[in-house]
Order: structure tokens, then C-alpha cells, then sequence
């Protein structure tokens, strides 16, 4: 018995001690890695360090890369894979660890050194195993380079002879040169306050000083070699083209302490250079998307010369005559619409006119359809000469396929602020399939282009699709099912999964027309991963909630169906107006109507989403008020400007009777606006046409500082019934009503109103009967505001017309559509822009520019390479002074609370959710730029 008891004692001591030795092996800072002792070379155990080294955020996904044939040399650099070998052979046949260095190559394309040991040892089942013991030493790698490349840096003082070399003190702005003469007399000449006095050199041509100036000052902060090309006059003849290079030299410690150089006389190669750029210019006008280049006489009615011909055939022959050229290309145009313009484009006299007013800007577009249905869109760009003998007037006519230009300029409105994976058209008629932009960062992504889009279907199903799915993803995707369903319900939208190794993410597949007389669908793909997760835990999550509460679980079963109509309402009229838009592209007046219902639409779907975003505050009690002085006058004309047209709209007769006090309050002017204009609105909604509204405000008692008031909202419309009045204040309950089925909401606005009420300090009661009305009275102990102080007019409430003009602005945004848009809405109002792909891409840029160049950072969030909030820490943590004091604003489709929060705590100072409002971006950057 105590054998068996010792026995079982040293079970779980021996199972502790090997709990704590797995603990250790996962946490050491190195890489441990064993792997078959076979000329397959797989690893069979890895430990967290040896999944960070490898560029990995998941162990799973490591071992699976490193499983595959080929084994550890997978995640070798091909260049040191021979060596990996022969260390391999060593090991085997010496029986002893082997020291190596080598470099490994991470999925994201990056290199890094390791270092490390190899052994050959016994694994858990007793066979033999290679046990790698390695750690990252990139960064020993680079410095060892880096002091290599400083012991070298006098070397381009002996590669001076016969030309300028300079030594800059940056600590005492003192620059010396040495000038070696045509006669090879050397002059040494000393430049006191040199950056100083930069602006009045009469040796660097003055277009150039300021970057020289910017050059010298980051080369004395950082370690540089480069070089640059400016104008200058060293020699005396007058300024030449000349070419800088110049080194940072620091001391054993690393503080920069000269910056030293040579200058090398280029203006005949520069010369040489400009004309073969030059001569690039003119060959670029034989560009791919040209489709013709001619010369025509306007004044003898002749073409006399064709560089190039329409890919269709000889369309523009030599020698035809105006109507000649007009008739021959009319054949390929769309319709008579695109004939009648190319006509006009190429009238004689209008093109007489053109050249005779100098227009330098003689161009026009229009659309062609081949032979197998492919719509194409051209430009004919017009440069008129004289011509230096005759004096005939000489048309040079370019016409290009500016075909991606206008699919693009076309949906990008539409995208504004949007995910995707991918953005195509595909072309009804024939199949065509064309990618206009992709999501760098998505691997499932397919050709740029294809001649049949079903083909480009069932490959992507092969792909990326478990057998049991493809048929019917096949069959939903197919070109006639997307057809019949656009033309049955106006756009169409499937969902399926993709699966990456053992990744499954799901994919949204939306289909809209984007010309729908020439039968062109737009098509875009969007990841939907994250949604299709938080909807699963969010229904799991109120399953186990309601369990058991069948009332409860009816009504969160009402309010979903009720949401996805409210929602699905504005959305529905956001895509129909847009595709309307698009299809009335050349008629600016309708456009504008399309972009207005648009935006009333999204209007109400942003309520929507507020009302949610705000009880979810609510529930988690992260809601804060924050008072200030509200004039009682401000107050009564909030409620009558709101309320009053929406009584006017339905004939409903509107009643405000006001307290006798005018007193101002010390409340939270939104949260105080909101609880009543929430009873109002609701008060309006549910009172048919001809009822009526009363709003009363009552003084029942007031003290110093303090103010009694009771509001009372009445009104005589339909009531709701003893058992609904038990659950109004319930979040998303909601009473049905025949006669009212079309009024949208949440069932959110009565438990917000009352949650704001009780966070004011006030109470609240509700007397209603079905079919006769509703009163509401709300009761409040409010603070009177302290005497007013004369305020100061706030710089930031200037119009931003002009507020920010010239202002410069780094925009960091991995997305290319984001990133113009988001850029277009900034130049509007004369923002310097200044672009960057990544977080990595940012920090270098704003390294590279001097102290205080930029007014703001624009940070979004997730980014390849370096995302938003560690771009934001290193920026912050930047020895230069902006580095502290430059606004770091995130622009990121993360916007719920614990995003902000991050964003926060990285070093960002504000938070513009996705999609982007203009006038939030423009309010964010005066407020944070002009404080």
C-alpha cells in the first residue's frame, strides 16, 4: 500500500517537473526546433520563440509551412539553404553541435539573420532527431555593417582628386571646402553660419537651397550616405549641374559629429540625360493604350500621317478627308449619342475655332463596342501647330484607352470608406471578366483578367472551396443566375466561405449593374469573417440569455427582423439611388438628386446604428455627461426647429407652453436635447394625421442655485396597452400596431431617454391607453448655470474654407481607393497631402522631413508590414520635439469603444470612424491642428 501510495507521489511530481520544463521550453527567448533526422528534414516540435523568429502569429499555421515538402528549408533563404546542408552533413557525421549563421525568410517577403547551434539527440520516442537552438541577430548583423561602413567612410575623400570635397561642423554651422581648380591649384575656402546664411549663397542656385538645407540638418541627426543633384557654381563659369555626395561621420558612441562629402561636376552628362529623357517623351506617344496617332491637315481637309491604327483594323487611313475619318470610325461607336460627338469633336470650323483661341485643352471621350460586345471608353486629345512654311493649320490627334480610368472614377464614390477584397466588371455579353482593383494583403484573389467569367468561377470553387460547397456556390455565382437576379431584384448578393489551408474566412459576393443598357455588372467581394464570428457569439450569447424567458426571447426576436428591415430600407435606397446615379453619370442635376436621397438615407441608417452604439454605452455605464451653460431661449428654439416641421408633415397640431422662469440650466446640452426629443418624435410618430402634440414645462420650486421643472409631452394618438407598459422601458421592445406597420425603430429610444434621465438625477412616469394617447412626465432637479463670462470667439470655429488651407497632413493608409479618396476630400480644402502604404513607409517619412514639416498624422489602424498603433508608439517615442506635440489622428473602420481605447493609449489624440464624414474630418483636424 505505501509503495503504491510512493509511487503515485513521484507520478505527480515527475508530471509537475515536466509541466514547468514544457512551461520553460515555451517561454525561453530563443528558438528551440526539432526535426526529423531524414533527408525530409520536417519539424516535429517548435516552441513560441521559434514561431516569433519565423514571422508568424500562429503556431498551427508554422508547423503547417514547415511540414510541407521541403521541410526546415522552407523558411531558409535560398542563397543559405547549401550551407543549412552542409552543416546538416556535419553534424551527421561528426556526431558534434555545429555553430552556423544563416538567413531565414518570413511569409511577409522579410529577411532576418539567426544564429545558432546544431545537434543531433534522442526524441520523446526514443529516435534521433535534429535539435536547432537558435535567436534573432539581425540587429548584431546591422551594426556590425554599419561600423564596417563608418571605418570605410574616408574613402570617398581619396575618390576626390580633381573635384570639391567639404567637411560640415553641424555644432558650429561652419562648412569648409577644398576646390581643386582647372590649373590643379587647390583653394581652401571657410563658410561661417553656413544653414544661416544659406539663403544668400551665391554658390548653390537658389531652387535648391531649401532641400540642401533639409538634407544637411537629417544627415546631422542620423547616420547617411546619399547623394544630391542641384545647380551650382564652384568653379566660377557660371552654374552647372552638379552631383553631392556626402556621409555622416559619427564617434564610437554613435553621436554624428561631421558630415563630409566631394562634388563632381555632371552638366554634360546631365545635358546627355535630359535629351534622352526627351527623346523618352516622344516614344512614350506610342504608349500601349494608344490606339491612334494622326496628322491631320485642317486646313487641306487631309490625314496626312498615321503612327499607329485601332486594334479592329486599318480604320484612319492616309489621305482620307475629314467626313472620310468621321464615317470610317462612326461604324465602331456605341450608339448614336457617341457618333454625334465624335462628329462635333472633329467639325472643321470647331476645330479652326480652337486653334484660333489658343485652347490648349481640345479634347473629348466617348465609347466604342467590338465586334464580340466589349464597350470600351476612348479619349482624342487635339495639339495644334502652324505649319512653319504654309501656314496650314496641323492637328495632332492622340486617341488612348482611357478605359480603367473611367471605371474607376466610376465606383469610387461608391466605395468611398469601404473593405474589399476585390473590385471587377464583367461584361454580360461575351463573359469578360476585368479586375480593376484588389486588396494587396488577399491571397484568394483572381486574374486581372479573363475571357470567361464562369471559367474564372468553378477555378476559384476548385481552389478554395470544400467539395461539398462548390456545386451549389458554382451554381449561385454563375453569370446567368447573377443575370436573372439583377434583372428580377436590381443586385444581388451571395455568401460563401473560403478556406486557406486551415483558415475559413467568409466572403460577402455582391453584384450591382453598373450600365445596364449594355448589360455591364460591377462586382466586388468583400470579408465578412469577422461579422459572420461576432453574429455567431452575439446569437449564442442571447440564446444563453433568454433561455428560459419567452417574452424576452420574443421580443429580441422581433427587434432583429424589425432591424433588418430598417436597416436593409436605407440600404436598399443608398444602392438603388447610386445605380441611378451611375446611369445618369453625364446629367450633373440628376446626379445631385441621386447623391441627396443618398445621403438622407444613410442618414437614418447612421440613427439606426447610434441608437445601438448609444445602450450599449448604457449597459456598460461608459456614458459621461458633460454640462455647460444652456440659455433657456436656445432650448425652446432646439425643440420647435425639430419638432414642428415633423408636426407640420402629418397636419398634427403642435402645443409648447413654457415654464415662467427663462433661468439658464448647467445640463449636458446633446444627452439634455435627446431625452425630450426622443418622447417628442415618439409622440409625433404614433399620432395620426389631425391629432395633437402638447409639450408643457412647469416651475414647481426653485432655490439658490437650484431649479425644480416638471416637463409634461401629451399627445392623443394610439396609445399602448397595460401589458406592453410593463416592458416599454425594456431595450428593443416594441408593440405591434396594424394601423402603424410602417414606422421604423429600434425599441431603443424609450430605454435610452429613461437610462439619461436617472443618469440626471430625475424620474419619469408614463400613463397611456390603447387608442387614446400617451403623457409623459418628466421631473428634474436641475443647476442653474453661474453668471455668463464673455467668451473669447474659438479659432476653431472658423469656416474651413479657409482654416485649412496650406496645412500639411501625412495620410497613412495601405488601401490605394481609401487613400485617394481620402486625399481628394483633403486637397478640397487645400491640404498638403504627403502618402503613405504603411506604418513603416510613415515613420520613415516623417523621419525624413524636418522638425515641425508636418500639422498632422492621419493613422490607419490595420496596415501590412506595421500597423497604426506601432507606428504611433515609435513616432511618439522619436527624440525630436514635434515628435510629442504633432496630432496622431486614427481613421480606421474600427470604431467601437475598446479601438478607441487602443488608439488612445498608443498615442493618438482623436478617432474618425469609418466610412469617412467630410465634415468630422474636417472639424477633427481644425480642432486638434488649431488648438
Amino acid at each position: 500500500m505505501k509503495v503504491a501510495k510512493a509511487r503515485e507521489k513521484n507520478c505527480e511530481q515527475s508530471q509537475k517537473q515536466l509541466e514547468f520544463l514544457q512551461q520553460v521550453y515555451q517561454t525561453l527567448p530563443c528558438a528551440i526546433v526539432q526535426c526529423t533526422n531524414d533527408d525530409a528534414v520536417k519539424i516535429i516540435n517548435a516552441n513560441a520563440a521559434a514561431c516569433t523568429i519565423h514571422g508568424y502569429m500562429e503556431m498551427d499555421s508554422f508547423l503547417a509551412d514547415m511540414q510541407r515538402i521541403g521541410g526546415i528549408f522552407n523558411s531558409i533563404y535560398p542563397p543559405d539553404r547549401k550551407r543549412m546542408k552542409e552543416i546538416i552533413r556535419l553534424v551527421r557525421q561528426t556526431a558534434q553541435q555545429q555553430d552556423y549563421e544563416l538567413r531565414i525568410l518570413q511569409p511577409n517577403g522579410m529577411l532576418r539573420w539567426i544564429r545558432g547551434v546544431l545537434v543531433i539527440t534522442t526524441g520523446e520516442d526514443g529516435a534521433s532527431v535534429l535539435q536547432n537552438t537558435y535567436m534573432d541577430d539581425t540587429e548584431r548583423v546591422r551594426t556590425a555593417a554599419r561600423e564596417h561602413w563608418q571605418d570605410e567612410r574616408f574613402k570617398i575623400l581619396v575618390e576626390a582628386m580633381r573635384t570639391v570635397i567639404f567637411d560640415y561642423d553641424q555644432f558650429k554651422d561652419i562648412m569648409n571646402y577644398s576646390v581643386t581648380l582647372t590649373n590643379n591649384t587647390v583653394e581652401d575656402l571657410v563658410v561661417e553660419d553656413y544653414l544661416k546664411n544659406l539663403n544668400d549663397s551665391k554658390v548653390i542656385e537658389r531652387p535648391f537651397i531649401e532641400e540642401l538645407r533639409q538634407r544637411l540638418r537629417a544627415a546631422s541627426k542620423y547616420v547617411t550616405r546619399d547623394s544630391y543633384e542641384c545647380k551650382a557654381d564652384f568653379f566660377g563659369q557660371g552654374f552647372r549641374w552638379v552631383k553631392i555626395y556626402y556621409t555622416s561621420i559619427a564617434d564610437p558612441g554613435g553621436n554624428i559629429y561631421r558630415i563630409v562629402g566631394r562634388v563632381d561636376d555632371i552638366q554634360d552628362r546631365k545635358v546627355a540625360q535630359e535629351c534622352y529623357q526627351e527623346e523618352l517623351k516622344i516614344r512614350a506617344n506610342m504608349s500601349k493604350d494608344l490606339i491612334a496617332s494622326l496628322r491631320i491637315n485642317i486646313t487641306q481637309d487631309v490625314v496626312e500621317k498615321t503612327q499607329a491604327s485601332f486594334s479592329r483594323g486599318e480604320i484612319v487611313k492616309e489621305g482620307m478627308n475629314r467626313e472620310q475619318v468621321i464615317k470610317s470610325v462612326a461604324q465602331g461607336l456605341l450608339d448614336d449619342v457617341e457618333r454625334k460627338k465624335f462628329a462635333d469633336f472633329f467639325e472643321a470650323e470647331a476645330m479652326k475655332k480652337a486653334f484660333a483661341t489658343g485652347n490648349k485643352d481640345y479634347a473629348t471621350n466617348f465609347r466604342t463596342i467590338g465586334s464580340d460586345g466589349t464597350i470600351s471608353w476612348l479619349e482624342a486629345n487635339v495639339k495644334f501647330l502652324e505649319h512653319p512654311v504654309n501656314k496650314d493649320i496641323i492637328a495632332f490627334v492622340a486617341i488612348r484607352d482611357i478605359n480603367d480610368k473611367i471605371m474607376r472614377s466610376s465606383v469610387i464614390e461608391l466605395l468611398m470608406g469601404s473593405e474589399y477584397d476585390y473590385i471587377a466588371i464583367v461584361n454580360v455579353n461575351n463573359g469578360h471578366f476585368k479586375l480593376l482593383a484588389a486588396n494587396p494583403n488577399e491571397k484568394a484573389i483572381p486574374p486581372t483578367k479573363g475571357e470567361n467569367y464562369d471559367y474564372i468561377v468553378e477555378k476559384y470553387a476548385e481552389m478554395y472551396l470544400p467539395k461539398e460547397e462548390r456545386g451549389g456556390a458554382i451554381s449561385a455565382l454563375s453569370l446567368d443566375t447573377v443575370y436573372r437576379q439583377l434583372e428580377e431584384k436590381g443586385k444581388y448578393v451571395y455568401y460563401c466561405s473560403c478556406h486557406e489551408g486551415i483558415n475559413i474566412r467568409y466572403k460577402k459576393n455582391e453584384y450591382r449593374y453598373m450600365d445596364k443598357a449594355h448589360k455591364l455588372i460591377m462586382t466586388n467581394r468583400t470579408d465578412v469573417t469577422s461579422t459572420v464570428k461576432e453574429e455567431k457569439q452575439r446569437n449564442m450569447r442571447l440564446r444563453n440569455a433568454l433561455l428560459g424567458e419567452k417574452q424576452a426571447n420574443l421580443a429580441k426576436s422581433i427587434f432583429l427582423s424589425r432591424m433588418s428591415h430598417d436597416i436593409r430600407t436605407p440600404l436598399n435606397a443608398i444602392i438603388g439611388v447610386t445605380s441611378l446615379a451611375l446611369e445618369e453619370i453625364n446629367h450633373p442635376q440628376k446626379v445631385e438628386d441621386y447623391l441627396n436621397k443618398a445621403s438622407a438615407a444613410s442618414k437614418l441608417l447612421l440613427g439606426l446604428v447610434n441608437d445601438i452604439l448609444d445602450m450599449s454605452k448604457i449597459e456598460n455605464k461608459a456614458i459621461e455627461l458633460h454640462p455647460s451653460r444652456y440659455e433657456y431661449s436656445e432650448f425652446v428654439g432646439n425643440i420647435n426647429t425639430i419638432i414642428s416641421p415633423l408636426c407640420q408633415q402629418k397636419n398634427i397640431e403642435f402645443i409648447f407652453t413654457t415654464g415662467i422662469s427663462c433661468a439658464p440650466l448647467w445640463v449636458d446640452k446633446v444627452r439634455f436635447n435627446q431625452i425630450f426629443l426622443n418622447f417628442l418624435s415618439n409622440a409625433v410618430k404614433f399620432t395620426p394625421e389631425g391629432g395633437t402634440v402638447e409639450f408643457y414645462i412647469k416651475d414647481l420650486k426653485r432655490g439658490n442655485d437650484i431649479i425644480f421643472c416638471e416637463y409634461s409631452i401629451i399627445d392623443n394618438g394610439i396609445g399602448m396597452s397595460k401589458e406592453f407598459q410593463k416592458h416599454m422601458f425594456e431595450p428593443f421592445a416594441q408593440e405591434y400596431c396594424e394601423k402603424m406597420s410602417t414606422i421604423q425603430g429600434t425599441g431603443l429610444g424609450m430605454p435610452i431617454a429613461k437610462s439619461l434621465v436617472e443618469l440626471m438625477g430625475g424620474t419619469i412616469e408614463v400613463t397611456s391607453e390603447l387608442g387614446k394617447g400617451t403623457k409623459v412626465n418628466i421631473r428634474f432637479e436641475l443647476e442653474l448655470a453661474p453668471d455668463k463670462v464673455p467668451e473669447l470667439k474659438d479659432q476653431k470655429e472658423q469656416d474651413t474654407k479657409d482654416a485649412l488651407q496650406g496645412k500639411k497632413v501625412l495620410l497613412v493608409e495601405d488601401h490605394p481607393i481609401n487613400a485617394e479618396i481620402a486625399e481628394k476630400l483633403l486637397t478640397r480644402k487645400g491640404v498638403i497631402v504627403t502618402c503613405a502604404e504603411n506604418g513603416k513607409i510613415a515613420v520613415d517619412r516623417f523621419i525624413g522631413y524636418e522638425e515641425g514639416f508636418f500639422d498632422a498624422v492621419l493613422m490607419d489602424v490595420r496596415m501590412p508590414v506595421m500597423d497604426g498603433l506601432e507606428a504611433t508608439h515609435i513616432i511618439r517615442s522619436l527624440d525630436r520635439a514635434d515628435a510629442q506635440k504633432i496630432p496622431i489622428i486614427a481613421m480606421t473602420a474600427n470604431a467601437f469603444d475598446e479601438d478607441r481605447d487602443a488608439t488612445l493609449q498608443a498615442g493618438m489624440v482623436a478617432h474618425i470612424a469609418k466610412p469617412i464624414s467630410p465634415k468630422e474630418l474636417y472639424s477633427t483636424l481644425i480642432n486638434n491642428i488649431l488648438v
